[in-house]
């Protein structure tokens, strides 16, 4: 009893005095922070200036905004780079630059979308005051700056990128207003390749988002590994739609699952579903070195993927200089002490809906420690260091400042035209004087017949040409192992296909290859238990062993054409299903000449005695013979070798078994469609003969579907191209086998097993006396 009195005075005196040391506005925070966290948020930093001292009034227009605690740093990077400025003397004197932050919150789901009032969305047009804003600063989502940029440019601002380096806004043509402030990772593969080589890991995957940014990152990152001798495990692409992520989400899951890679890189848009899925993955228990960039620091609602990961995480970013000032202004800011300068109000109202002006009316903030309250917000895994895009945003703000106090010293002249407002010519920039526009990277330039040189058109690069610089006079051939991108600006490296077990149609046609192997033997087996029935040895027994033993190779032979072809590979491709179909197709005509024999003989003598001596079985041996004499000649003289067709599938190396001698191999194809046409024609004669043991009419069919199946083969083969073509021949070397082994022994499997009666002797005694001279 005494010790469960204990027990509750000390859990309740431990709640008094956390109540009292973490007061309820942390929950607050807790639980805001919670609801926004797995969202996004896009932000606009509209800069302009004004003389003397101005009171930084405009956060009252924008209380109703959502700022998610992703969004903190970036605010506050702002923050601290104007009041550095407008607290220095030698920059601007006597002119303060404003801010006006319009943080949006994004939707679940939403990549594009401008949810500002139509007031708010042209940044130049407010009835309010008449505010010029000089430059409009834009992060994190890229794809929310390529929808402003139209609206920015009518307004005829400047819009300055901060977040990751995305090369769509590079294009000058669309986006003429815009620059990017993040450098490019030119360097990034050959960076995380050498990390590779230095921890001596050579067995890697690879996750990366389907877009330009991936693929061209991917085929950097092949040219690097294959340079140190890295190979890749896996290569997992995450589609940017997000209903196919979720679709292929359980196949990507068994990939990474079953790659035995302990390291994995990852890159690609953070704002894609990839944050999703590798949020997925990390719940589900997998546990890998992650090697990644900066721009994964908010991967997920928490930002911890990359952090939190048991075994570890390498993360590159750009080089920049530490800033020692953005953490003490974390650390020491109130909002009473800047609040005349800068709006943190705003933040104040975002998260307790309440002013910290005076008079406060922040009822919940009673017993808040105000001094604490933005270090506690700010803390990340990643500590209070400054991230990419907040070092780009601090950047931003000191170039504009530059760059305006740079303009301000210059002579301007200023006139004013007849409505009153004052034009001003800056002098300060070179006007353009040329004849044609600059060609981008992935066109050259053409001189214009009659023209001076200077002036010129651009045309786009011929096929698998690019052009990496402005104004080039001739485009550059890619290497034979390398093709263009749409783009007509990167040589990318060409991926190998062949038709292999691991690819879906591979695995199809190695199944029913390996399905019927199974069923033929299976006929083999029942042929073999039900010798002496009348249907077994009245259709020659020993030929039938014969044709299954054939088609058995016939099936097994089409496995050879499925994975990586070599030298030996290549001649047992075509010397097995060579010799293999002739001895089927020899098998077939020699069992209808049995057939039209044992018919057609009535008068003992002059003919009978081929039967006697099973003269058809020598067929066989003859038809054999000659085909394989047949491929003596072609294996000796130009037998088939390994190919790389660089030229037939754009985008791809095509490896291929190349036939060598074309024209040996359609002898061989010809040989053997004469064999079958042969025994077509001798089935086809005998089809109406007494039938309950003369499988006249089922040789006639097999042979029709046999036929039909090569003589279609030849227009769709050359109809299609890279790994199809292969896949086409193995499937009608399946379908003609498969055509000859239903056709001719499903009818009798079917009689021996489930109609035992017309197995009977008594039946063949009374029908076909005559086929007992045969047996």
């Amino acid at each position: 009893m005494f010790s469960l009195i204990f027990i509750f005075w000390f859990l309740k005196i431990s709640y008094i005095f956390c109540h009292l040391s973490n007061p309820r506005c942390f929950w607050r925070i807790k639980d805001t922070k919670d609801k926004l966290g797995d969202k996004e948020t896009y932000c606009f930093f509209s800069i302009s200036a004004k003389h003397g001292y101005i009171r930084n009034d405009y956060f009252s227009w924008n209380l109703d905004k959502h700022v998610t605690p992703k969004t903190n740093h970036l605010i506050f990077s702002v923050y601290l780079a104007l009041e550095e400025i407008n607290k220095n003397s030698h920059i601007l004197p006597n002119i303060s630059l404003v801010v006006n932050i319009e943080c949006v919150l994004l939707k679940y789901g939403e990549k594009t979308g401008l949810g500002l009032k139509h007031e708010e969305f042209i940044p130049n047009y407010y009835c309010a005051n008449e505010r010029r804003y000089l430059i409009v600063l834009t992060a994190p989502i890229w794809a929310v700056s390529t929808k402003l940029g139209p609206f920015l440019f009518m307004s005829r601002i400047p819009e300055l990128y901060c977040g990751h380096f995305h090369l769509p806004l590079s294009d000058n043509e669309q986006f003429p207003h815009l620059y990017q402030i993040s450098p490019k990772d030119t360097s990034l593969p050959l960076a995380m390749v050498s990390l590779v080589v230095h921890f001596r890991w050579n067995w890697i995957g690879v996750i990366i988002t389907n877009d330009n940014h991936g693929i061209q990152f991917l085929s950097e990152l092949r040219g690097e590994t294959q340079k140190q001798i890295v190979c890749l495990s896996v290569v997992i692409i995450i589609q940017t739609d997000d209903i196919t992520a979720y679709k292929e989400y359980h196949m990507n899951y068994n990939k990474i699952v079953m790659s035995s890679a302990k390291v994995v890189i990852v890159y690609g848009d953070h704002n894609s579903p990839i944050k999703f899925v590798l949020f997925l993955w990390k719940s589900q228990g997998i546990f890998r070195i992650w090697v990644s960039v900066s721009q994964f620091d908010m991967i997920t609602p928490l930002g911890d993927f990359m952090l939190y990961s048991a075994s570890g995480t390498l993360i590159f970013s750009h080089q920049q200089s530490e800033l020692s000032g953005f953490e003490k202004f974390i650390k020491t800011v109130k909002p009473s002490n800047y609040s005349s300068e800068f709006s943190f109000a705003k933040l104040w109202w975002t998260y307790f809906r309440c002013s910290s002006l005076p008079p406060s009316n922040c009822k919940k903030l009673k017993n808040c420690p105000t001094k604490t309250v933005f270090r506690w917000l700010f803390m990340t895994p990643l500590g209070m260091a400054m991230s990419d895009t907040c070092y780009n945003l601090y950047n931003a703000i000191y170039a504009v400042a530059h760059s305006l106090h740079e303009m301000l010293l210059q002579q301007v002249d200023t006139w004013s035209e007849n409505a009153g407002k004052e034009l001003e010519f800056d002098s300060w920039k070179i006007l353009p004087s040329i004849c044609s526009m600059p060609c981008r990277p992935g066109l050259r330039k053409s001189p214009q017949e009659g023209k001076d040189i200077c002036c010129f058109v651009c045309n786009p690069c011929p096929e698998n040409e690019i052009s990496n610089m402005t104004n080039m006079d001739q485009c550059v051939k890619c290497p034979e192992d390398q093709y263009a991108n749409e783009d007509h600006t990167l040589c990318l490296q060409k991926i190998v296909a062949i038709l292999d077990y691991r690819d879906p149609l591979g695995k199809a046609l190695a199944g029913f290859a390996l399905c019927f192997c199974v069923i033929t033997s299976g006929v083999l087996c029942i042929f073999l238990k039900h010798r002496e029935t009348p249907i077994v040895k009245a259709n020659n027994q020993t030929l039938s062993y014969v044709l299954l033993i054939s088609l058995i190779f016939c099936f097994i032979c089409s496995l050879l054409y499925i994975g990586h072809p070599t030298i030996v590979i290549c001649v047992l491709q075509q010397s097995t299903f060579a010799i293999s179909f002739t001895v089927a197709a020899s098998t077939i005509l020699a069992k209808t000449i049995t057939v039209v024999l044992a018919f057609k003989v009535t008068v003992p003598g002059r003919m009978r005695w081929l039967l006697v001596a099973g003269a058809p079985k020598y067929i066989i041996l003859i038809c054999t013979m000659i085909q394989l004499i047949l491929c003596g000649v072609w294996l000796g003289t130009s037998p088939p070798f390994v190919d790389a067709d660089l030229h037939m599938v754009h985008g791809h190396i095509i490896i291929v078994c190349n036939k060598g001698s074309v024209i040996a191999f359609y002898f061989v194809l010809g040989y053997m469609g004469s064999i079958a046409l042969a025994s077509f024609t001798v089935a086809f004669l005998a089809r109406n003969l007494p039938d309950t043991f003369n499988e006249a009419k089922l040789l006639t069919f097999s042979m029709l579907v046999f036929c039909s199946v090569w003589v279609t083969f030849i227009p769709v083969y050359y109809s299609t191209k890279g790994k199809t073509m292969v896949a086409v021949e193995v499937f009608c070397i399946l379908a003609s086998s498969a055509g000859l082994l239903l056709c001719i022994f499903a009818p009798k499997c079917y009689n021996i097993l489930l109609r035992p009666g017309k197995n009977s002797s008594h039946m063949f005694k009374k029908l076909h006396a005559k086929t007992e001279n045969i047996i």
